[in-house]
């Protein structure tokens, strides 16, 4: 029982670390490459016009539910019994 619950918080320190990192629209650019076209990276951006901006890059925005906090985390196993 004991290696079961090591396993386990050795499984959510790791997903919890691999959740903290933040993304904004900063990251996001518009990249004019043939290859890849649009906003970059793929993944986690894309285009999105809102008055005001100038530039592709400005468009470029981070998709909905990209951002994971660790408190979602925390929020998802919490009542869960072992």
């Amino acid at each position: 029982m004991t290696l079961l619950s090591l396993g386990l918080l050795a499984l959510s320190a790791a997903t919890a670390s691999a959740a903290t990192v933040l993304v904004d629209d900063s990251t996001c650019v518009w990249s004019w490459s043939p290859s890849s076209l649009g906003c970059q990276p793929s993944a986690l951006c894309e285009y999105n016009f809102n008055v005001g901006d100038l530039t592709l890059s400005e468009s470029c925005r981070v998709k909905d539910g990209v951002n994971l906090y660790p408190q979602q985390l925390h929020l998802a196993f919490a009542g869960t019994t072992a």
